[in-house]
């Protein structure tokens, strides 16, 4: 099983828009859509 551990600082964010929050930790839908793809790819490949 492989798992990823992403965090957001420890700041606490008051006035944020979410979306901008995630994409600026690298955890933004269409990053961890990516990231699941290629470890599929390198899964099937082996």
């Amino acid at each position: 099983m492989k798992v990823l551990n992403y965090c957001i600082s420890k700041a606490f964010h008051t006035d944020f828009d979410s979306d901008e929050l995630l994409t600026e930790n690298g955890i933004s839908q269409e990053n961890l859509v990516n990231v699941i793809k290629e470890f599929i790819k390198q899964f099937y490949l082996q």
